[in-house]
């Protein structure tokens, strides 16, 4: 039940049906948000709180709550007068959409269920998409064509590179039931969805997203098989999306004005980060000093949060990475380990073609929070299997994380240098 809550919940934060009509002012969001609570309330379950995942959930809201403490206070200090009121808009909806991913999901149904919505939410927006583009059809109200015939979604996901990431998210687990499958009907729906999801993403001609889901295919390639063939599989691959993508997604040179006001950007958040080393800008404060966004997650997370901020960001991330990969432990054999093995995948593959594309799309927090609480959702399923998987975080972890932050910081810098 709890799983069916949050599925609805993620239907109201990704399609947004209140919005629709114009001058409607349905709360839906918070009636799902409530609803879904209620279901956590009502149907928990003491047995959930003596798996490891739990522990591994405070953990992380106790990150967060850090994060927000000090992303609320930047934002007050840094600003006479608060211009972005929406942090504390933004605050208890990343709490809530944490707690519904990572606890309505108990078991692998509950798990593809709700992985089965965002796939078929991402899809019906992409069908809707390629309709209003290519016929002018409107299934649903939401998508635009915008800025160089390029398709965008109403809500958060009004800008077609943030839109296509979303795309790229679902793209992965279609890839694996496509792989996977069988029966020869079902293989056939699976492959129609996914080219209609990667058109959908040609649509958008967003190339971060492109990037971000070759990244991804990749990384799914090379787990499911052998390194060599999922190599030889994950080039294949490649090279027919580049060889059908529009042009301006294979223009990528520093020549090209996006390409170049990227670099701009990144420089100026490098800049603000040098001045404001501590606890940075504050909460979406970017385009208040720059006057439009980074085109990049990772400078406008060191920007607005500073040290601090940003190394709790990137712990987070390492930690569900860490998650996911110890599907290795558990046995392939095994036909019930196997399915939480394909979710991992599935997963792995998301999260990775998501961080690829964040490096050159900045991506809303919303996205990540609920992408964390599905790695600790798969955590929790993973951890009834019977294998003991050992301690999730330690000091040896830290140590790598503040070399990771050190590293990818300087990896903007290069990438500012070169281009």
């Amino acid at each position: 039940m709890t799983h069916i809550t949050f599925s609805l919940y993620l239907v109201a934060i990704l399609l947004g049906p209140h919005r629709w009509l114009e001058g409607a002012r349905i709360p839906f969001e918070q009636i799902m948000a409530i609803v879904a609570l209620l279901s956590l309330l009502l149907f928990r379950n003491k047995d959930d709180e003596r798996n490891p995942a739990f522990s591994t959930h405070a953990m992380f809201l106790a990150l967060m709550f850090l994060w927000m403490v000090i992303s609320l206070f930047v934002n007050d200090v840094s600003n006479t007068q608060l211009r972005n009121p929406g942090l504390y808009d933004a605050s208890y909806k990343m709490f809530i959409a944490y707690l519904l991913a990572a606890l309505s999901i108990k078991g692998v149904k509950e798990l593809t269920t709700v992985l089965s919505v965002f796939v078929l939410i991402c899809l019906l927006t992409a069908i809707n998409g390629i309709l209003v583009h290519n016929y002018d059809i409107h299934l649903i109200p939401g998508t635009y064509v915008g800025w160089l015939d390029r398709i965008n979604w109403i809500k958060q996901y009004d800008d077609a590179n943030t839109y296509a990431m979303l795309l790229i998210m679902a793209v992965q687990p279609l890839l694996l039931v496509s792989l996977i499958e069988k029966r020869v009907i079902h293989r056939a729906f699976y492959i129609f969805a996914l080219l209609t999801l990667v058109y959908g993403v040609f649509l958008t001609e967003s190339r971060g997203a492109l990037i971000g889901l070759l990244a991804g295919a990749s990384v799914l390639m090379l787990n499911k098989y052998s390194k060599k063939t999922g190599l030889i599989m994950a080039l294949v691959i490649g090279l027919f999306v580049w060889s059908q993508v529009p042009d301006r997604m294979q223009e990528i040179n520093t020549e090209d004005s996006s390409a170049a006001s990227r670099v701009t950007f990144w420089t100026a958040g490098l800049n603000l980060f040098y001045d404001n080393l501590l606890v940075g800008v504050g909460y979406r404060q970017f385009a208040e000093h720059v006057g439009m966004d980074a085109h990049n997650t990772l400078v406008s997370a060191f920007t607005e949060f500073g040290i601090i901020g940003y190394v709790l960001w990137v712990i987070t991330i390492y930690i569900c990475a860490k998650l996911l990969l110890r599907a290795r432990f558990l046995d392939k054999s095994n036909p019930e380990h196997l399915v939480v093995i394909n979710q991992s995948y599935a997963i792995l593959a998301s999260s990775v073609s998501m961080l690829t594309a964040c490096f050159f799309i900045s991506a809303f927090y919303d996205l990540f929070i609920i992408w964390m609480g599905l790695c600790v959702a798969w955590y929790g399923v993973a951890s009834k299997m019977g294998v003991e998987f050992g301690p999730v975080f330690t000091g040896r972890d830290f140590f790598k994380v503040l070399i990771l932050s050190a590293g990818l910081v300087f990896l903007v810098r290069v990438a500012v240098s070169v281009a």
